[in-house]
């Protein structure tokens, strides 16, 4: 993904901290989206929730919607979506097409939420999201699906997600650590018999212990104890940080199931936000890939 022309942006947030409060800076958007104000949370006014709301009916075929979030160093936001989106299809129409930049500079922390899509029959989504996350901060966002009932093996369209992560460093403005490429499902796999409900939750921290074994295990072990859900979590490649792939029976049980592994992911990424920005000597040693990383992960 290349950076966007800021005319094609249909939401485009940038967050900074002044005089210690997280404030929306800069507010620009159209259909299908609309907003308020952003608030600080429980009282705490060096941290800021927005909701985004979608004003339209749903997705259909040809539909491309772009979006940049940035968060500048310091400040500390919660970006939420807001009810369900349908997706409908045909086959002979194009996908629907969502792209997210996502920006985290030092010493910030961003944690985005969009809300579920219904894929109905025929419906082909392709979501990319590039992540852009300076040593020091830490960037925690989800993605999610869930099958309509009336979706088969037969009818079911196409779900692919490509999420790209970069490790920048303040003090020079320059080393990609990681470009990671996630790719979802072509066809129903055997296990949507059962499971109708499929997310990932990220935790982006290029250069913090957030990668140790013990959490990748607690993590996975606390999410699969909920009742209908499964979850695997995996250490992206170069420690960028990890993913907890989940399927649950249902839309309900897969926003619980993200929700509690969200409530395990925060106290981590809280810690990490306060890294020291490393030197320029140090910051050039850690980049150690210079070539993308491709990974898939699917289903099947």
């Amino acid at each position: 993904m290349t950076e966007p022309d800021v005319l094609s942006l249909d939401l485009d947030l940038e967050f900074a901290l002044v005089h210690g409060r997280s404030v929306l800076r800069r507010r620009l958007y159209r259909w299908p989206f609309t907003m308020g104000h952003a608030f600080a949370v429980d009282g705490d006014r060096s941290a800021a929730m927005l909701i985004v709301q979608t004003v339209s009916g749903g997705l259909i075929g040809r539909d491309c919607v772009n979006q940049s979030l940035t968060v500048c160093s310091g400040a500390r936001v919660e970006v939420r979506g807001q009810g369900a989106i349908i997706v409908t299809g045909a086959s002979d129409r194009p996908g629907v097409t969502e792209s997210c930049m996502l920006r985290v500079q030092s010493g910030a922390f961003l944690h985005y939420r969009p809300e579920l899509r219904t894929l109905f029959p025929s419906a082909r989504l392709h979501q990319r999201s590039e992540a852009w996350v300076e040593h020091g901060g830490a960037l925690l966002f989800s993605d999610s699906v869930v099958l309509h009932p009336t979706v088969t093996a037969s009818n079911f369209g196409e779900l692919l997600t490509d999420v790209r992560v970069h490790h920048r460093f303040a003090s020079d403005g320059v080393g990609t650590a990681l470009s990671a490429e996630v790719q979802g499902m072509r066809s129903l796999p055997p296990l949507a018999a059962q499971y109708r409900a499929f997310g990932t939750v990220y935790l982006i921290a290029p250069g913090s212990p957030v990668t140790a074994a013990s959490t990748i295990k607690e993590v996975s072990l606390q999410v699969e104890s909920l009742s209908g859900a499964y979850a695997s979590a995996i250490v992206l490649p170069s420690d960028a940080g990890i993913a907890v792939r989940m399927a649950a029976l249902d839309g309900e049980r897969l926003r619980t199931a993200i929700q509690f592994c969200i409530g395990l992911l925060e106290g981590i990424a809280d810690t990490l936000v306060f890294a020291q920005i490393p030197t320029q000597s140090s910051a050039t040693a850690v980049v150690t890939v210079d070539a993308p990383v491709s990974w898939e992960m699917d289903f099947a």
